[in-house]
């Protein structure tokens, strides 16, 4: 019984010490009051005097324990406010152990709502999660019916900004995005949280948001690899890892710079939302001899370079559509920087620490692909290129034309083509001989590489046949080009007798459509221009 009573005094001593203080001395001052009540009675000789010290003493009293009390509850509301704090962080602790010891993200989400579900009582939670919003899946779905879930589902499509689901309810929608994969959560209850609650709920977000973002990198690498895996050529790697990356990374605009023949010789190799008038800025002043700018310590420190703010970088190079965030990723092959990815943000801090560290891991990962396509080229396995015109051969249009369609069909981005072949050929060739066919099949190729740009892409598709890909580029732009393809070469194959020129197809990609039947537009409207009386232009209806 000693034992308890201790232990009791203990407690309520350590609850309620601010209180014993108060009534200790509130127990000093009833001593004091009585004791100098006679003696200033005696003392002062009047009445009035008498009655002024005791109201003294009286409403000092009363200012001291109204002061006491005030800073007694004070104290008793922190440290109530501290134990509040312990709980939440005990609790938060308790369920990040169990989902760090889950190992399939499916099971991490289940482990994670239902502890805030449980914990602010919520009725009704589900979570959709996908590459894009058409291929959404739920990955978690308490107390939502399917109509519920059909409903939630078509406002993500059409973008809905203000979702309800019940009336009368209290609804929380999240909309976030790591690394290109969209999450919508919704938290559903029949009454508003606090302001302590949203708190909580801010804090189990930012505890639980690493776990996730790991676990989802980790989910992501293997789905990049996968990718790659697939690649045969070197510039379809290039391509693939820069649409990728602008995906996962949630970029405004990505390039690809191919630095293998040094200084003076840096070219695009693949471009995403940047302008052809940028791209040629850029790489202007990258070729001249005292540019100093990022890519410049890329090359030299073999290391990803992240810049939070381009505005502050004083040799960064200034176009009209300047970035203002950039990550700078090498690829390296035998020990030599061969190009670098470059992904951007239009406002400054774009990116953050784990989007660096994904960069370490795709510079690693991408490397060695490189090094094996590289390898297999150099084996003849995987050719990319045609040696007689030195432009793209019909294998890699085939791959890049599914890839650009892809691109378009996905994103809603331009895309033209445009299929030529010579005129009089044969009579060229009955003339002058298969050796200066050659050499003219050669000079054509010197001729559609020095008329289009840098972000074009030349083919040799057989022959005579000559195909060009103009990503994110209108008709209007591709004829542009063609007309000065066909303009250059009837001006220069003008020898004797012998006229060469060329005729031309010319297409724009029409939303649904396969790479075949885009295909087969252009080239119905290519013999269109043939039967036409040649060195004509047609465009594909």
């Amino acid at each position: 019984m000693l034992g308890n009573f201790v232990r009791g005094f203990k407690k309520f001593f350590n609850c309620c010490y601010i209180a014993i203080i108060v009534v200790t001395v509130t127990m000093l001052f009833v001593i004091l009051y009585f004791t100098y009540d006679s003696a200033a009675y005696a003392s002062s000789g009047s009445y009035q005097k008498y009655f002024l010290y005791r109201a003294i003493i009286v409403i000092s009293f009363s200012v001291f324990v109204v002061l006491g009390g005030i800073i007694s509850t004070f104290m008793r509301i922190r440290r109530m406010r501290r134990e509040e704090r312990f709980k939440e962080e005990y609790f938060i602790e308790k369920i990040l152990i169990e989902v760090a010891s889950k190992e399939e993200l499916k099971s991490k989400v289940n482990v994670a709502l239902n502890g805030i579900v449980r914990s602010l009582k919520f009725n009704k939670a589900i979570m959709f999660i996908g590459k894009s919003r058409d291929s959404l899946e739920i990955l978690y779905n308490y107390n939502l019916s399917q109509k519920e879930t059909n409903l939630l589902r078509s406002m993500i499509m059409l973008e809905t900004k203000n979702i309800k689901v019940l009336r009368e309810r209290y609804t929380l929608a999240f909309h976030f995005q790591i690394y290109g994969i969209l999450m919508y959560i919704f938290l559903e209850r029949n009454t508003p949280l606090s302001k302590k609650e949203l708190n909580f709920l801010k804090k189990y977000a930012r505890a639980m948001r690493p776990i996730f973002t790991h676990s989802l990198l980790l989910n992501l690498m293997i789905d990049f690899m996968v990718e790659l895996q697939k690649v045969g050529t070197v510039y379809s790697a290039y391509w693939k890892m820069l649409d990728m990356a602008v995906r996962v990374f949630n970029a405004d605009s990505g390039a690809v710079l191919d630095v293998s023949k040094g200084k003076g010789n840096w070219t695009h190799i693949a471009v995403k939302n940047i302008s052809g008038r940028d791209v040629e800025i850029i790489e202007q002043m990258m070729n001249q001899g005292d540019y100093n700018g990022p890519v410049i310590d890329i090359v030299k420190n073999k290391k990803v370079l992240y810049i939070n703010d381009t505005a502050e970088y004083k040799t960064w190079v200034y176009t009209k559509n300047m970035p203002r965030s950039y990550i700078g990723i090498p690829f390296i092959v035998e020990n030599k920087v061969v190009a670098v990815l470059s992904i951007h943000g239009d406002k400054p801090n774009k990116f953050g620490v784990y989007d660096v560290n994904l960069a370490k891991a795709i510079m690693d990962m991408g490397s060695a692909i490189l090094e094996r396509v590289l390898y297999l080229e150099r084996l003849g396995i995987y050719s990319s290129i045609d040696e007689m015109t030195k432009l793209f051969n019909k294998r890699e249009f085939m791959q890049r034309i599914k890839e650009e369609v892809d691109i378009a069909q996905r994103y809603g981005r331009k895309l033209s083509i445009l299929i030529f072949d010579l005129d009089n050929f044969k009579e060229w060739n009955d003339t002058f001989g298969h050796l200066a066919g050659d050499r003219l099949l050669r000079e054509i190729g010197e001729i559609v590489k020095g008329s289009i740009r840098s972000t074009d892409l030349a083919f040799r598709f057989g022959g005579d046949e000559f195909v060009v890909l103009f990503p994110e580029t209108s008709l209007d732009g591709a004829f542009i080009t063609a007309r000065k393809i066909l303009e250059n070469i009837s001006r220069r194959f003008n020898v004797g007798n012998v006229k060469l020129s060329a005729s031309a197809g010319i297409a724009e990609y029409k939303p649904g459509e396969t790479p075949e039947e885009f295909i087969n537009r252009a080239d119905r409207a290519l013999y269109a221009a043939k039967n036409s009386g040649k060195n004509e232009i047609y465009i594909a209806s």
